[in-house]
């Protein structure tokens, strides 16, 4: 399963690796800011472009919750093994849910100067890597709630979204000017 989202306002399924589209498209008004599928497939989650996600059962495409933020929610992304979600704001606040319950195991975690463009749940579930449009990448130890060192050396004001490596032993910073940094 994949899923793409589209300037058009739809957000749709496709079949891999055939590539034939499955069923008819979601479809939002402003278009979505950003969507992503669970680990498993079974969830989607789209920052709907009105400062709002939402959680859909991939399966029945139903809508099993929407959250609105403080800040206007800008997107969510899955652990690896799925049991969290990312969430970030657009006043550089990022938080850790549980996708058991699709509410907040952390509090907010916010040292950004700008709005965060994404976070990454490293593969063991202890880290979380937060990227702003400041430049700058941190990390989060989520059972402290802690933030672990000074921001990652990066291009200051060049948004940047922080990558796990498979094995968790190193984080990718890509920026929008085209480099990436491990």
């Amino acid at each position: 399963l994949m899923i793409t989202g589209g300037w058009d306002g739809t957000v749709r399924f496709w079949s891999l690796p055939d590539g034939r589209a499955l069923g008819a498209p979601l479809s939002f008004d402003p278009p979505p800011g950003d969507a992503q599928l669970s680990p498993d497939g079974r969830w989607l989650v789209v920052a709907d472009g009105g400062n709002a996600l939402q959680i859909f059962d991939t399966r029945t495409r139903k809508l099993v919750r929407r959250a609105k933020g403080q800040g206007g929610l800008l997107f969510g992304r899955f652990s690896a093994d799925g049991k969290f979600l990312a969430v970030g704001d657009s006043h550089g606040r990022a938080e850790v849910w549980s996708t058991a319950t699709w509410k907040p195991v952390t509090r907010a975690f916010a040292r950004h100067t700008g709005s965060m463009d994404l976070a990454a749940i490293s593969p063991n579930d202890r880290t979380l890597a937060t990227g702003a449009r400041d430049g700058t990448v941190r990390l989060w130890d989520i059972k402290t709630e802690q933030p672990i060192g000074a921001p990652l050396p990066g291009l200051p004001g060049a948004r940047v979204i922080p990558i796990w490596t498979p094995d968790g032993s190193g984080l990718i910073a890509a920026y929008d000017t085209g480099r990436a940094y491990l």
